[in-house]
């Protein structure tokens, strides 16, 4: 499968989606998010370094937003953390970008807080 969304992203920032001074990482600063081909061969298996631990997410389907950017977007088994990765460019992903409808982690506690979502970029390699 030549696919340019399989193999290792670095992580490259990770910083709250608002000011909050409370804000804890949510993934372990500088490491890799592994994409792999999925059980299903028509999706994805991510490895993801969560500051909890690693998770695996297998499975996850690949959408596109209205720029036709590749997105991943998945939660782990007992949905407590999720993950949404926005590729550009979108013929050929390089990084997965933030801002607006980028790229996110989230921590879902009892009683989410914004201090439970940051934004996430990174690069491939």
């Amino acid at each position: 499968m030549d696919d340019p969304l399989l193999g290792n992203w670095t992580i490259k920032d990770e910083h709250p989606i608002t000011e909050e001074a409370t804000y804890q990482p949510i993934l372990v600063e500088g490491g890799e998010i592994e994409i792999y081909a999925g059980t299903d061969p028509n999706k994805y298996k991510l490895v993801v370094p969560f500051v909890e631990g690693e998770e695996t997410i297998d499975n996850v389907p690949k959408g596109t937003d209205k720029d036709t950017r590749f997105i991943l977007a998945a939660a782990n088994e007992d949905k407590t953390l999720g993950i949404r990765l926005v590729f550009e460019p979108s013929t050929t992903p390089k990084d997965f970008v933030g801002g607006i409808l980028g790229s996110t982690v989230e921590r879902w506690p009892k009683s989410p807080q914004p201090s439970d979502m940051g934004v996430i970029t990174g690069t491939k390699g």
